[in-house]
């Protein structure tokens, strides 16, 4: 008789540890829903790069420019030779 009140004791204090556990963790789901819910409606579109014109090929970009800044260069070398 003492063993099975033992027993039907712990049992108790089991379901009731189980049940102080299940509410925690359903708290916690709640919370991280509501938390990802606001993330996804506060966040930004995603920017792919810097604000502005993009060029199209930066290779080519700079090369042209580094022909055209030693163009001018040579033209001013050039004027200061006459």
């Amino acid at each position: 008789m003492e063993i099975d009140k033992k027993l039907s004791e712990l049992h108790h204090k089991l379901d009731c540890r189980y049940n102080d556990v299940n509410a925690k963790v359903e708290a916690l789901n709640t919370k991280v829903r509501y938390l990802e819910g606001q993330s996804a409606s506060t966040s930004a579109p995603k920017v792919t790069g810097l604000p502005g014109k993009s060029i199209q090929n930066p290779k080519e970009y700079a090369t042209a420019h580094a022909i055209t800044l030693s163009m001018i260069e040579r033209s001013q070398l050039d004027l200061s030779l006459i």
